[in-house]
């Protein structure tokens, strides 16, 4: 029986697959959805809370006060809502969609992500599948994707990267289809991916390389000639720029302008430096990717393999080294680990078809080392996901919750913390002092802020502020919860000094 070729390269018997429940697959989505169970009813007070928190905030915010997604605010500094600028808040927005009709319950907050996460393992697959990769490359990469501990935690944590990464995959999954048949329908379906991918979160940029190395690489360069291969693209790009400057103008807090500065532009000149390269791969192979998958993956990036497989091991290659240089030159100025999620993808690609590539050898030292990369990666799996489980806030959540229940609605916190997370696990407005251990000017922005509705002082770490901490036991009746030092401050109009 002759075999026919289609692009790149494959078989039409690898076809007769797709006409089959592809059981392994199955297996993967059920496992993605069972290794989340545990944790769905965990409150948000693990690793990156004070991210988590923010994005639990503005959930908040949509239920109470207004469903628009244009509008996203938090809790602190002020009693009112708080806008700020971020990127497009679809997780946040979506989880107040069932709030609104199931009522508040913490496993909501996990519910959309993890949906996401199980819906990128069968992603993977389908973006494996559609540059004609063998069925085993394909459930390889799912699984990859599903062992990687950062994609694990990330993948049920109340924040963008998870949908970020969706949006990354159905860009690419999308882009291979227009290169196929170069459509005006599939090139508006490829700009609308890509619209999804920069609003869900700008990082996701590191993949534009792959599409422009999927289109070149089957079109040739000719195909950037056509209108319907650029004009989406830039449409998608004009959108999110416009979305950004409007958010930008509008908000209290402008976090993406202020990123962009404090973390890329004001370290340009470490481009130039090898211990930036070596700290960001040291990271990402050690950590964000892990000890197994990393050297699959490299091995993927240089081994030898047909011809049919090139285009997904260049479309693949490239994206990791946009995500690489980005995770260099941004995520190593700033404790920002979760940054380094753009790195799993395409480490997990690269890494099944290397794996891939050592098992059809037939040689038993190079089966014998695929082995053990599963095996490793399977390992690392179990040892290091629950650390990032770690209920490292479960103090201040236990305080906030007292907070909740004991302070009036309309008293906020005037709040001396390394991070705001008082503010949501309270559900309460208020005030961050940044001024130190400065009794005369603390005392003076706590009147202040008594004035206009701070109802209790809190202290995240009185030994980090003694000074602080003695005016306030000398002036006010306090108490200690959980390691915190609180401040309960009197009624409005008690006192012209707003002492008790």
């Amino acid at each position: 029986m002759t075999k026919t070729t289609l692009a790149y390269g494959q078989p039409s018997n690898e076809m007769d697959h797709q006409k089959r429940l592809d059981w392994p697959l199955f297996a993967l989505l059920f496992i993605s959805i069972l290794i989340h169970l545990p944790t769905l009813n965990m409150p948000l007070i693990s690793i990156d809370a004070w991210r988590q928190t923010d994005e639990e905030s503005i959930v908040y915010h949509f239920v109470h006060n207004s469903m628009n997604i244009l509008h996203p605010a938090v809790f602190y500094d002020g009693l009112g809502p708080q806008r700020v600028q971020l990127e497009l808040q679809i997780i946040p927005w979506l989880t107040a969609c069932l709030v609104h009709v199931l009522g508040w319950h913490i496993w909501l907050l996990h519910l959309i992500p993890d949906a996401c996460f199980s819906c990128n393992v069968w992603l993977c697959y389908r973006v494996a599948r559609a540059f004609s990769a063998p069925v085993g490359i394909a459930r390889t990469a799912a699984a990859m994707y599903l062992l990687t501990p950062y994609d694990i935690y990330y993948g049920q944590a109340l924040m963008p990267e998870v949908v970020m990464t969706t949006g990354m995959l159905l860009s690419v999954w999308s882009t291979v289809c227009y290169a196929k048949k170069p459509t005006w329908e599939r090139s508006i379906v490829t700009g609308l991916a890509i619209c999804l991918m920069l609003l869900a979160k700008l990082p996701s940029a590191t993949v534009l390389p792959a599409l422009a190395v999927v289109v070149i690489g089957e079109q040739g360069f000719s195909i950037l000639a056509r209108a319907r291969t650029w004009v989406p693209v830039f449409v998608a790009i004009a959108i999110t720029w416009f979305y950004t400057a409007y958010e930008g103008k509008q908000a209290a807090h402008a976090f993406i302008t202020g990123d962009t500065h404090a973390y890329l532009l004001q370290h340009l000149g470490d481009v130039f430096h090898p211990q930036t390269y070596l700290q960001a791969g040291w990271f990402g192979a050690t950590t964000a990717v892990g000890l197994a998958v990393a050297p699959a993956a490299l091995y993927g990036c240089f081994c030898a393999c047909p011809n049919a497989l090139a285009p997904f091991r260049q479309a693949f290659a490239a994206w990791l080294s946009g995500a690489f240089l980005f995770t260099a030159w941004v995520a190593t100025h700033n404790a920002l680990h979760y940054y380094y999620i753009v790195l799993t993808v395409p480490a997990a690609m690269l890494a099944s078809l290397g794996v891939w590539q050592l098992w059809r050898s037939h040689r038993l030292p190079l089966r014998t080392m695929a082995a053990a990369i599963v095996c490793g990666a399977v390992t690392i799996s179990v040892v290091a996901t629950p650390t990032y489980y770690q209920p490292a806030e479960a103090p201040a959540y236990r305080l906030g919750r007292q907070l909740q229940a004991e302070l009036p609605a309309n008293e906020g916190i005037a709040l001396v913390a390394s991070s705001p997370i008082l503010f949501d696990y309270a559900k309460r407005g208020g005030w961050r002092w940044y001024g130190g251990d400065k009794t005369a000017a603390y005392a003076q922005w706590l009147q202040q802020k008594w004035k206009v509705g701070a109802g209790v002082a809190v202290i995240e770490d009185p030994r980090a502020y003694p000074d602080l901490s003695e005016w306030l036991k000398k002036q006010y009746s306090t108490q200690v919860r959980d390691g915190h030092l609180l401040a309960w401050l009197p009624p409005r109009g008690m006192t012209k000094d707003g002492r008790a």
